[in-house]
C-alpha cells in the first residue's frame, strides 16, 4: 500500500464490506491500521445515502447525512462534527490514491450500527 509518502507492506486482515446487507465492491478493500478499520469514504458512505465531498487543496473529506456534518483532514487526529472538534484514534489517510476514513468513528457519529469480523466482512446499517 502506498501512503504517507512511502510504500508499505500490508500484513493485516483483508475484509469484505457490506452495507445494508449488500456486498460493496471497491477498488481498495477496507484496511486495518493501528487497530482501526479504514474504508474508502465515497464508496461506503454514498451507498448509505450520505453526501461525500473532497477538498483537494485542504486535503479534507466531508460526510453529510441527516444533518450531521463530519469533516476529516488527511493525517489530522482531530475531526470536526457539527462544528465541534473531536479527537480521533487514527486519522483519515490517502491510501493507493483513495481517501480512507476510520469507519467506526464516522459510523458512530452518523448513528449507524457496525460489525467488523476480521478476515471476513464488515457490516454497516
Amino acid at each position: 500500500m502506498s501512503y504517507d509518502g512511502a510504500v508499505h507492506e500490508y500484513i493485516g486482515n483483508i475484509c469484505s464490506l457490506k452495507v445494508n446487507g449488500e456486498l460493496i465492491s471497491t477498488d481498495i478493500p477496507p484496511v486495518i491500521l493501528n487497530s482501526r478499520s479504514l474504508v474508502p469514504a465515497r464508496a461506503v458512505f454514498e451507498k448509505l445515502g450520505a453526501s461525500v465531498g473532497w477538498d483537494k487543496v485542504k486535503k479534507k473529506v466531508s460526510v453529510l447525512l441527516n444533518n450531521i456534518n463530519i469533516e476529516l483532514k488527511i493525517n489530522d487526529k482531530n475531526a470536526v462534527v457539527n462544528n465541534k472538534k473531536v479527537e480521533l484514534d487514527v486519522p483519515a489517510k490517502i491510501i493507493n490514491d483513495r481517501t480512507m476514513i476510520p469507519v467506526r468513528f464516522v459510523g458512530e457519529q452518523l448513528n449507524m450500527k457496525s460489525k467488523l469480523v476480521p478476515g471476513r466482512e464488515a457490516h454497516y446499517y
